[in-house]
């Protein structure tokens, strides 16, 4: 169940940012070619869609959790951890993307403050997505490395040699 839940998390949560500026893109070329007012009619209700998404992708997101009341503990190393990093923005961009979905849908606020706030929930979407993409980095090291290390192990010559799991650079 571990391994579903992170690509539960993964899927819902990177459909939300895609839909977040995939609506803001159709909201700015509607505006300009339409009007504010049919751009409003297009694309309000479609914003509700992306707190449910990041709703589902936190709750799965817990699944993944060996101990899930150890949450509190995710932030602890966020000056050294991309995972403490991903989490943070994962709820900034929860908390904004769905602050920005209310104001619009009840016409709260003034344009001034739904552009910054729309602005700022997408840029924390990227950095969310930028923040996966640093977990999933994995190590790369060329074949000759490799064959290096496997040649001093099998020789003999370093007895408690581990191996680590690399990826071959192409």
């Amino acid at each position: 169940m571990r391994e579903r839940s992170l690509v539960a998390f993964t899927i819902f949560s990177q459909t939300a940012v895609g839909g977040f500026w995939a609506l803001g893109a159709l909201h700015i070329w509607a505006t300009r070619q339409v009007g504010s007012a049919i751009a409003h009619a297009l694309t309000d209700t479609a914003w509700l869609a992306v707190a449910p998404l990041m709703a589902l992708a936190m709750l799965a997101s817990f699944f993944h959790l060996g101990k899930p009341l150890n949450v509190r503990w995710v932030f602890a190393n966020l000056r050294s951890s991309w995972l403490s990093r991903e989490v943070l923005f994962v709820a900034l961009f929860a908390v904004s993307s769905g602050l920005f979905a209310w104001l619009q849908w009840f016409k709260w606020g003034s344009p001034a403050v739904h552009d910054a706030l729309g602005l700022a929930a997408g840029l924390l979407g990227l950095a969310m997505a930028a923040a996966a993409a640093k977990v999933g980095e994995t190590r790369c090291v060329n074949n000759l490395t490799i064959l290096l290390r496997i040649v001093r192990r099998t020789a003999g010559l370093q007895r408690t040699f581990r191996l680590k799991k690399f990826h071959f650079c192409s």
